[in-house]
């Protein structure tokens, strides 16, 4: 469950009784002020640190897939950054 909103961390406190909301990583400082505000007494979470993925959400499956490590679960194996910066390597040796 991605919670990138007020509306979806109101949902997860009220409706479904949750103390903790965590929220997708893409948001801004100003879009996680506004979400803790609607949301009063309920503790937010953001994970901000690691890598740069390109798994834009954090919700990568591709690890899971191709490695048996899950990446929701601090397992990440990096294929897809590892291909992301073979190709960009490539590039960089193409254009120089």
């Amino acid at each position: 469950m991605s919670i990138s909103d007020a509306d979806g961390a109101r949902f997860a406190a009220h409706g479904l009784g949750a103390r903790t909301v965590v929220l997708t990583r893409e948001l801004a400082i100003a879009d996680i002020a506004a979400v803790t505000a609607a949301v009063p007494g309920t503790n937010i979470e953001v994970f901000v640190h690691g890598h740069m993925c390109v798994s834009y959400n954090g919700q990568c499956f591709s690890s899971e897939a191709w490695g048996g490590r899950s990446a929701n679960r601090g397992q990440c194996a990096q294929q897809c950054l590892t291909l992301t910066l073979a190709l960009a390597l490539a590039l960089a040796l193409t254009l120089s």
